[in-house]
This record gives structure tokens, C-alpha cells and sequence, in this order.
């Protein structure tokens, strides 16, 4: 800023002012002694200033500096709120994905799936042997005989036992399956729970955990096809649908997904449905997504946008 003049009352610099806003110049002023200091904001505007200043002194009550206080506080209530607005929307991407830049931290429903797994990975051995802790959080309830397992098929969830819906969501099979998966659920979750609420959170990890176990199973009947299948993997692709809609559709709530991370993850997809990468619930992941963004995107077909 750069001071061009004083004006010997308030009322006089803030008359001018007010006339310099509605031209379109911006200037400030305060008091300095017993003088009223004038301030501009843009340099260039600095010679045109001092000419008007000049007029201004000479005739403060000519028609051309009367009525526009009205209309120059409109102005700048509006500037204000558009850069409040603008404020909003400026989040630094390094911290926005740590923690969408608002000190959004992983909740207790984030943490306790965490804690979940990682016991559960330490009762298991993260191995498909014989285990009863394994054997009560499958979908479906095996009995071990001499050449294999009999199955339960649905039977088991029929009868009662409906964590099977959910539980095999905390079963992991090797180090490097736990830790990307809890790597990807304390991300995803920084952002969805402080926004969700602990119990809508949940709802919606349980809803699409139950949604891509069921769908892993089905594909598997289907397919006329057995094998045991568990992870957070299904939950984190919902969780990154869930955030990719939110993101692109409702850009209101603040939720970010770097573009590069959309396509990281639907590569890996396509990567292990080609089998390259082993045995791995294709089908958990692909409807879990599918449930994800179709739960993520539900407000805007509701009408919500």
C-alpha cells in the first residue's frame, strides 16, 4: 500500500472512499494524529488518486462524492463473502489428504476396525489353517472333514449367526495385505468420519462390507467355485467410491480425492482381475466400489445438489 494524502475529518475520508469504491478503486483509511490517512491498495492507482483528492478537497460537498456509502458497504459485504467462499475452497492438497486440511483426524470407529484387525491378524497367524477364531468370522461356517471342508453355504447367517455378513472384512492372509489395507482405511476414514458422524460412518462401512461379502460369495456360487476370502478391501473401495462421488458431486462437504489415487486404485483393480497378482476377491472389491459410489451419490439423485 502506498499513502497518498490526508483528509482533515472521518467523515470526509470515508465519503471518499466510498466514491473511490463505487469508481472502482480501493483505498483505506485511518487516523494518524489529527488527520485522516489515505491509503491505496494498487500502485497504479496511486497518481489517479491524488488527482481526485485534489477535486475533492476543493468542493467535498459537490453532488458526484453524495450517496454512496450504500451502495460501496454493499460492495464490500459481497467482496467479503466471496473471499470467505474462496477461502473455503483453498486447501492445501498435502494436508487436505492427511486430513482434508481442517484437522480431520481417524475417529474411534476408524481406530477400532484397525484394532479389530490387527487382533484378529494376531489370533489368526494370518494363515487359513485350521482356526477356530478363523472359522467363527468366515461368511460361511465350515466344518473340517477328512477331505476338506463341509459347507454352510447361507445356512449358518439363516440361523442366526449374522456377523458372518460383516466379520470377514477383519480377516487378513499376509503382512502386506493388513498393511495397505489399514494404510487405505485410516486415509479414507480421516475423511468420512469426522464428516459422517461416528454411526453413520458405520452404518455405511457395515452396509458395504455385508454388500461386497455377500457379493464375493454369490460370484463364487456362481462360478461353481470355493475358497476363503476376507479383508478390508471391498470397505476401502466402497470407501474410495464413496469419497470419489462426494468429491466430484457434492464439492460443498469438502471431501478430496486426488485424481491420481482414482486411477492408482481402479488400475490395481483391473490388475488382480486378470489373476496376475494371485487369488484375490475380485468381486469384493469391484461391488464394494459399485455400493461405494452408488451410496456416495444417492444425496444427489435425492435432490440434495
Amino acid at each position: 500500500m502506498r499513502h497518498v494524502g490526508d483528509l482533515p475529518t472521518q467523515q470526509q475520508a470515508q465519503q471518499f472512499v466510498d466514491y473511490l469504491l463505487v469508481e472502482g478503486i480501493k483505498t483505506q483509511y485511518e487516523q494518524e494524529g489529527d488527520q485522516y490517512a489515505l491509503w491505496v491498495i494498487e500502485e497504479d492507482d496511486a497518481e489517479r488518486i491524488k488527482e481526485e483528492l485534489e477535486l475533492f478537497r476543493d468542493n467535498p460537498d459537490d453532488s458526484r462524492y453524495q450517496g454512496h456509502h450504500s451502495k460501496a458497504d454493499k460492495q464490500r459485504k459481497a467482496e467479503e463473502k466471496a473471499a470467505r467462499e474462496f477461502k473455503k475452497r483453498q486447501v492445501d492438497v498435502r494436508t487436505r489428504w492427511r486430513g482434508n486440511g481442517t484437522g480431520l483426524k481417524a475417529g474411534p470407529v476408524t481406530k477400532s476396525l484397525i484394532g479389530i484387525s490387527i487382533l484378529v491378524a494376531l489370533l489368526t497367524g494370518l494363515r487359513t489353517s485350521e482356526n477356530e477364531a478363523l472359522f467363527l468370522l468366515l461368511f460361511e461356517k465350515l466344518q473340517p472333514v477328512q477331505d476338506g471342508f463341509l459347507r454352510s453355504g447361507t445356512t449358518a447367517i439363516m440361523q442366526g449367526e449374522v456377523w458372518r455378513i460383516f466379520t470377514p472384512m477383519f480377516i487378513h492372509f499376509d503382512p502386506l495385505h493388513i498393511l495397505f489395507n489399514m494404510m487405505w482405511l485410516y486415509q479414507l476414514g480421516n475423511q468420512m468420519e469426522p464428516r459422517l458422524g461416528q454411526w453413520k460412518y458405520l452404518i455405511i462401512v457395515l452396509l458395504i462390507s455385508g454388500i461386497s461379502n455377500y457379493g464375493e460369495f454369490a460370484w463364487a456360487q456362481w462360478n461353481n467355485h470355493f475358497s476363503i476370502f476376507g479383508g478390508m478391501s471391498g470397505v476401502v473401495y466402497g470407501m474410495l467410491g464413496f469419497i470419489w462421488m462426494r468429491s466430484r458431486y457434492l464439492p460443498e462437504e469438502r471431501y478430496f480425492l486426488p485424481q491420481q489415487t482414482v486411477i492408482f486404485m481402479l488400475g490395481w483393480l483391473v490388475l488382480c482381475m486378470t489373476g496376475m497378482m494371485g487369488n484375490i476377491a475380485n468381486a469384493a472389491h469391484l461391488i464394494g466400489l459399485i455400493a461405494g459410489c452408488a451410496i456416495g451419490y444417492a444425496p444427489v439423485i435425492l435432490g440434495k445438489k
